[in-house]
């Protein structure tokens, strides 16, 4: 059966934590293949590439539309030539017609390159084949979970310190009792740490009602 790991949001304590499993994984020449899943903007792909960045490595996207129309060959052919440190098959459970190629190809890269970390990322679990995820395949669910206020609080002053913004300069726990859509994910609250850059507290109150609107409105 798939191992499950909770993710609530993306940070560098994660990063690290994360990078630590799959090199003792690689040490004991221990090949892992591993799904991200979760709600689209949760963080799933940002995650992975904070992790390439991490490990200093080389990454490589191979999106849905590839699997549906190029061959299990061709993007093995892309993978030796590139060689990545890690593969990411993106959102694979749109990937309708290429579910198939993909079984095969995990596997066949997996035994290839032993050291390669092969990924995929999926919005939808119930709309991935089950059989991708037995032990052999991506035998290693990280599931991430929409943030609560906890970690809506932790990313924002991860964003606003990343974008060179003081969050003592905004009432944080104003903006954060606006957050309150449950889709108010990783990405949204990305969005609202790049508009503090340039707006003040009025105006990202205004931005996060906009945002909070907007949810309501597409969940109608």
């Amino acid at each position: 059966s798939s191992q499950y790991d909770s993710v609530p949001y993306v940070g560098i304590h994660d990063t690290h934590e994360f990078a630590e499993r799959v090199r003792k994984y690689k040490d004991r020449g221990i090949s892992r293949a591993i799904l991200l899943d979760g709600p689209p903007g949760s963080g799933k792909s940002t995650f992975l590439r904070a992790y390439v960045r991490h490990i200093g490595g080389h990454l490589m996207v191979v999106p849905p539309d590839f699997l549906n129309s190029m061959g299990r060959a061709e993007i093995s052919n892309f993978v030796t030539a590139l060689r990545p440190d890690v593969i990411l098959f993106d959102d694979l459970d749109r990937a309708a017609d290429g579910l198939v190629p993909a079984m095969d190809l995990i596997e066949n890269l997996r035994r290839k390159y032993p050291q390669m970390l092969i990924s995929s990322t999926c919005n939808q679990i119930a709309d991935t084949n089950a059989a991708l995820l037995r032990p052999g395949r991506l035998g290693v669910r990280v599931k991430f979970l929409a943030p609560n206020d906890d970690d809506k609080l932790a990313l924002l002053k991860l964003y606003m310190s990343e974008y060179g913004v003081d969050d003592s300069e905004f009432d944080l726990p104003a903006l954060l009792a606006d957050m309150k859509h449950a889709n108010f994910t990783h990405d949204y609250v990305r969005f609202v740490a790049e508009e503090a850059i340039v707006q003040n507290q009025a105006e990202l109150l205004e931005t996060i009602k906009n945002a909070q609107e907007f949810l309501e409105m597409i969940e109608d």
